[in-house]
């Protein structure tokens, strides 16, 4: 079973005041992620078609880099079982996605 952390370290994380990340007493399971992922694709990201108010909001330059680069954060978790942000996200589709996506990839990282 994966889990976000390596050798029991955690692999993520900015301590601002109070425990360091390593020293968290929690563990996060990959599957339990995913699963929550998919929720939320199916859940959150569904709604964007079906509801007008939502597909016109994609015609903003927030709302291109806001759904591109955030469902693209969500393909490089499932495929890679780590997590990056979303610059790094449209970069890994940039390699491994179809070049007919890469101009709307590559506009979602200039409006970030």
């Amino acid at each position: 079973m994966h889990n976000l952390s390596v050798a029991g370290d955690k692999v993520r994380g900015i301590t601002i005041i109070g425990n360091e990340p390593r020293d968290l007493d929690f563990t996060v399971s990959w599957e339990l992620l995913l699963a929550k992922m998919q929720e939320n694709l199916n859940s959150y990201w569904g709604q964007f078609t079906r509801n007008p108010q939502r597909i016109a909001w994609l015609l903003s330059d927030f709302g291109i880099e806001w759904t591109v680069l955030g469902v693209l954060r969500q393909y490089y978790t499932w495929m890679e079982q780590d997590i990056t942000s979303k610059i790094g996200a449209g970069e890994y589709a940039l390699v491994h996605l179809s070049p007919k996506w890469h101009r709307l990839i590559q506009e979602a990282i200039h409006l970030r």
